[in-house]
């Protein structure tokens, strides 16, 4: 899903789309969840992690898309 639509990114970062205010929420949330993502694929590696520290990063980022695809959601 997040590869299919780099093209979509790619327009806006090289200007062949125009940028709108609500476009923020998106891109926030989009990369958000990206990151909380690659957050929980960290868990299966086999070097020692602190876990509580990997636990937060996922909660915030986790938390934070969902509430900006809340926010989308209601624009």
């Amino acid at each position: 899903e997040f590869v299919g639509s780099l093209d979509f990114d790619w327009q806006f970062i090289s200007g062949k789309r125009l940028f709108r205010w609500p476009l923020m929420f998106y891109f926030s949330g989009r990369y958000s969840l990206l990151f909380g993502l690659i957050g929980t694929y960290r868990y299966r590696t086999q070097h020692e992690v602190n876990c509580q520290a990997l636990y937060t990063f996922n909660q915030v980022f986790g938390n934070t898309a969902i509430g900006l695809a809340s926010i989308d959601l209601s624009l």
